[in-house]
């Protein structure tokens, strides 16, 4: 068996049937490098372990309180990457299949990085490496503070302190842009330049209230 060299990670919160749709795609992609990783906070009944079985091991899914904010379920999925590199993605974010496997050769020469970001940037077609500790701190801002497409060095990661403190609900502040500062320290990311992932549709946003969304509109 192939080494895992990506765990894709899915916080996933009553979105059980697009994040099947999006599993679906990724697994028919015939590479054992990869995982997914789900840790579903769904109400009871709409979770996706009770909603869809996988005969695929690269499928694994994790139950966790429905009330967990966000941010926690967040840290919960990246907890239980067991790849070389963590990928994190919203529940109503998805993968470009046609691009992962590229994506997966790229981090698997690279092991060594501390992290990166998939980000598409029309002016460059190769992916942008920071060598130097203080090229990569610089860069920080550049990466997009959304967390879809934040990628970690799951062991670099895992050695950071206080990263409970990190997640926590801090208002207007994503934890992954205060990680990847942190991790820039050591030096050695980058900005890879291919579509690797997409945000949703404004369509998507109109038919797909969260549960969080449900519950303050009183439905």
């Amino acid at each position: 068996m192939n080494r895992v060299v990506l765990s894709i990670c899915i916080s996933l919160h009553n979105r059980s049937d697009v994040v099947n749709e999006h599993i679906k795609s990724m697994l028919s992609i015939t590479d054992n490098r990869f995982d997914i990783i789900v840790s579903d906070s769904s109400n009871g009944g709409e979770d996706l372990q009770s909603l869809f079985e996988y005969d695929d091991s690269r499928v694994k899914i994790f139950r966790i309180d429905t009330d967990t904010p966000a941010m926690m379920n967040w840290k919960s999925a990246l907890d239980h990457a067991d790849g070389i590199f963590s990928f994190h993605l919203n529940d109503r974010d998805l993968i470009c299949s046609d691009e992962l496997v590229g994506f997966i050769d790229f981090l698997e020469e690279n092991p060594d990085y501390s992290g990166g970001i998939c980000k598409y940037l029309p002016t460059c077609q190769e992916p942008k490496l920071l060598v130097d500790k203080n090229d990569a701190f610089m860069n920080v801002p550049f990466f997009s503070s959304h967390p879809t497409g934040i990628v970690f060095n799951v062991k670099k990661y895992r050695e950071l302190e206080n990263l409970a403190e990190v997640f926590n609900d801090h208002v207007g502040i994503h934890p992954h842009d205060i990680i990847l500062a942190r991790l820039s320290q050591y030096g050695k990311m980058f900005i890879y330049t291919q579509k690797v992932w997409e945000l949703a549709s404004d369509e998507f946003y109109k038919k797909n209230a969260s549960g969080f969304q449900k519950k303050n509109k009183g439905l």
